[in-house]
């Protein structure tokens, strides 16, 4: 049966199960359009539960039934912005549930400019060309599929289809997004849709029909709906069926006060570079660390879909949803030791015990409000403590663990999920051929492993490395082009957290412009008190990275943000930098010794500058390193003014080009 059909019979008979049909029809859809815009999985949940109520309870006025992925969509986006504006602090969803389609490089290179403007072109448009849209590549239906679902023959779907992508086309042009027709689509087919969790469709079919019902013969609607989906081996929660049962209408679906609603997993603990770190909602943490295996880091998906730690013993694990999986196998026999850390970053603490087959953590955010974690290990641990799981591992017999928060995965998909993660992940990562040799996967590889979360600023950001915090969590230092540098080196497959790592960087410039050598850093707090060195910069090379951050994946919104602290920091040069006032720059250190003057350079070491000495706060010598430099980001800066409407500031910025060019 069609849509159409389907909601036919659900309006004339009450028909549940034509309702559960529809919900898992289009539970996906729904769900990936909440989520797109709030970008927190239980809120979608919410908002995903809101729209199916609504569709029970006007299904009578939907006039065409084969319109209902439209119908659904708007109202999808009419919540999630409802919901959007309701929360008083954006918060970032890091890191998505594995998406298990395969995708290669352009379709995600694509989908990363295209994902943040989607939903508002796809508003843009009439309600035919979002339904051809929707049918053919949020839904994946063929043609024939969508022919039927849009009452055309094939030849006019497909040119429906293909007069609607060319205007959703050209909405994203005006966003500054330049993909062609093809790639859109292409993109928005492999990345715009993500399985909604397991059993929402049968949860918000439930909810939905007890909504609409109310009390009056709630036992039989609740008998046939379970009958209808125990046909579908659907997996019920107990209270689904207290729901049922009491035959109450309840408006969305209850959140677990056990479980956060935000949630980062990586081995983003800077003293466990091989660990892996679970952070509930920027209030506690969850952290297991490796010992005896002579571990080190190895292959890291950005998305965190896929690790692996080499050593005595390989280890390989993933994230999905809140939770990750692993399996640790061997050559040799080995023994493995599982350490929980009590303590991780400052005020987060949590508590361990042990459970039958592992262990159960507990902790509690400053707020009052508990949160749970667990672990659990295939074949049963030797040994388990409060803090410690010793394994086992032999050339014959992996052993296999679940880990997070809420419902675990079962072990007999761990297997599946981890090779599939790889297997994604070395499609899609980024490899050099030619004399070289493959040198960009290693830069990958380090850059994705130098990712570590800081409690303080409550984000994960790239430090230059993490002996530099010697030893204390939230001591990951930022330095200056370092950071511009890693931002931009990161974005060969990870332009978020590269673009996080320069607002890291920049969230420390003053308000006059000047960007610190380095930050975010107890070095020597009698000399360089708050975490920073304020008496000296690093080379200005902001901008450089910044464009070529943005030529790899577009993002005009990142350009507007960061811009003005980049065009300030340009301005610092010369108010303190031009010490001979001859209209050349020299490097310097306020209050400081030549040696010390040198580290502005970012060569530190150099004999460059050998017998300079200070004049006032800078060098007695022109550099032209330095004065070339400013030039170039001068050059950069007229590229970014002029990609966000900046038009008098690019020429401006041109003009002092050719002037530096001509003191130079």
């Amino acid at each position: 049966m069609n849509d159409a059909e389907l909601l036919r019979d659900y309006v004339q008979r009450q028909s549940e199960s034509a309702f559960a049909e529809l919900a898992g029809r289009h539970v996906d859809l729904v769900y990936s359009t909440a989520l797109r815009m709030v970008r927190e999985t239980a809120l979608a949940e919410d908002i995903t539960q809101a729209v199916f109520i609504h569709l029970a309870r006007k299904a009578p006025a939907i006039r065409d039934g084969n319109a209902l992925p439209a119908w659904l969509y708007r109202v999808a986006h009419h919540q999630a912005a409802n919901a959007v504006r309701a929360e008083s602090t954006r918060r970032r969803y890091e890191t998505e549930a594995m998406n298990m389609a395969l995708s290669d490089n352009e379709s995600s290179a694509a989908w990363e400019s295209i994902a943040p403007y989607v939903d508002e072109a796809m508003e843009a448009l009439s309600d035919d060309d979002q339904n051809a849209i929707l049918h053919r590549f949020f839904q994946g239906r063929s043609w024939s599929e969508v022919s039927a679902a849009l009452s055309v023959n094939q030849n006019a779907a497909q040119k429906r289809v293909s007069r609607a992508l060319d205007k959703l086309r050209l909405h994203l042009v005006r966003r500054g997004v330049g993909a062609s027709a093809s790639m859109i689509g292409m993109a928005v087919a492999v990345n715009a849709v993500h399985a909604a969790p397991a059993g929402l469709a049968s949860t918000v079919t439930v909810t939905s029909l007890a909504s609409a019902a109310g009390a009056a013969g709630a036992s039989g609607l609740a008998s046939t709906v379970i009958n209808f989906i125990a046909g579908k081996n659907a997996v019920w929660t107990g209270a689904a069926v207290l729901m049922l049962a009491a035959a109450v209408s309840i408006p969305i679906l209850a959140k677990s006060n056990t479980r956060p609603t935000k949630v980062h997993i990586g081995n983003y603990l800077v003293t466990a570079p091989t660990g892996i770190a679970f952070v509930g909602d920027d209030a506690v943490a969850f952290v297991m660390a490796f010992a005896g295996v002579n571990e080190r880091p190895g292959l890291a998906a950005p998305d965190d879909s896929f690790h692996q730690v080499d050593g005595d013993v390989t280890i390989e694990w993933g994230r999905t949803n809140d939770a990750v999986v692993a399996r640790l196998t061997c050559s040799k026999p080995a023994g493995v030791k599982l350490q929980l850390n009590q303590e991780s970053w400052p005020g987060f603490t949590s508590r361990f015990t042990p459970a039958d087959s592992g262990v159960k953590g507990e902790a509690e955010s400053k707020n009052g409000r508990k949160l749970t974690w667990q672990l659990e290990v295939l074949p049963k641990p030797a040994g388990i403590t409060g803090g410690e799981v010793s394994i086992t591992v032999t050339p014959d017999a992996p052993v296999r663990f679940v880990a997070g928060f809420g419902t675990l995965p079962s072990f007999d998909k761990v297997d599946d999920f981890l090779a599939t993660a790889k297997q994604r992940y070395m499609a899609r990562r980024p490899v050099a051929t030619g004399g070289w040799g493959d040198f960009v996967g290693p830069i990958a590889e380090n850059l994705n492993n130098s990712r570590i979360y800081s409690s303080d600023d409550r984000v994960v950001f790239h430090t230059v490395g993490r002996a530099w915090a010697y030893g204390k969590p939230n001591n990951a230092p930022l330095f200056g082009w370092d950071s511009f540098f890693n931002g931009l080196l990161a974005s060969l497959e990870d332009p978020q957290i590269g673009r996080q790592t320069v607002r890291s960087i920049l969230a420390w410039a003053a308000p006059d412009g000047f960007v610190p050598n380095f930050a975010h850093w107890d070095h020597n707090a009698s000399r360089y008190p708050n975490r920073l060195c304020n008496v000296r910069s690093q080379p200005p090379v902001g901008a450089l990275c910044v464009w070529k951050m943005h030529q790899r994946w577009p993002d005009l919104e990142f350009l507007r943000e960061v811009y003005p602290k980049l065009a300030r920091w340009h301005a610092w040069w010369f108010t303190v930098r031009d010490g001979n006032h001859d209209g050349l720059l020299e490097w310097g250190s306020n209050g400081q010794s030549a040696f010390e003057a040198i580290y502005e350079t970012g060569w530190d070491n150099t004999p460059a500058y050998e017998g300079a000495k200070m004049a006032g706060n800078s060098l007695n010598v022109n550099a032209v390193d330095l004065n070339s430099l400013y030039t170039m980001d001068a050059e950069y800066l007229a590229l970014i003014a002029d990609a966000i409407g900046e038009q008098k500031a690019a020429t401006a910025y041109r003009q002092e080009c050719a002037t530096m060019i001509r003191r130079i």
